[in-house]
């Protein structure tokens, strides 16, 4: 996830309702350009899996908190974090075992796995095929592809290059007030 933050500058105003509302204005478009541009660059790096679920779950957000404008780039599936960080070789949770009989008993790839293992095993039920792709799964440790980091660091340049714009433009804004 990743979290930005804008503050207002605090200066003296001859309007100063209007010179807040445009920061606010101003803030709110430079904080979505910023999070649009890194929302894409993470995107465009994260993994594509069957479903590409993974990639469409990439979402921003913007919140206001007292006087700061901070920007979220994040995904709110459960995977999303083991897929970026990687994981350590550990058994498979209950969940993820019943989710493997799911894919063995209805997707093509895992009846193939089942009918390939009937013929070495003549009574061998989906549980038991299951139950060794899960032990399998469990023994390998996976690396992170670290795509919210590579999408931020590749995002970064046009990151810095657009808040300091804002700041410019801010303070042309401000001397025509």
């Amino acid at each position: 996830m990743l979290k930005m933050k804008f503050t207002k500058p605090k200066i003296l105003l001859l309007d100063p309702k209007g010179a807040a509302r445009m920061m606010d204005v101003e803030g709110r478009r430079t904080m979505s350009l910023v999070l649009t541009k890194t929302q894409a660059e993470i995107k465009e790096r994260t993994p594509v899996g069957v479903s590409g679920q993974l990639r469409d779950s990439v979402m921003t957000e913007m919140k206001k908190v007292k006087e700061k404008l901070i920007g979220f780039v994040f995904s709110a599936l459960v995977y999303a974090l083991p897929m970026n960080f990687g994981r350590k070789a550990s058994p498979v949770s209950r969940t993820g075992q019943l989710s493997i009989l799911r894919w063995v008993e209805k997707s093509k790839a895992g009846r193939a796995l089942w009918q390939k293992l009937r013929k070495d095993y003549k009574k061998i039920s989906s549980r038991q095929v299951a139950f060794l792709v899960a032990r399998k799964k469990g023994e390998e440790r996976m690396e992170g592809k670290k795509f919210f980091e590579k999408g931020i660091t590749a995002s970064e340049s046009f990151i810095r290059g657009a808040f300091s714009k804002h700041g410019l433009m801010l303070k042309r804004k401000l001397v025509q007030l």
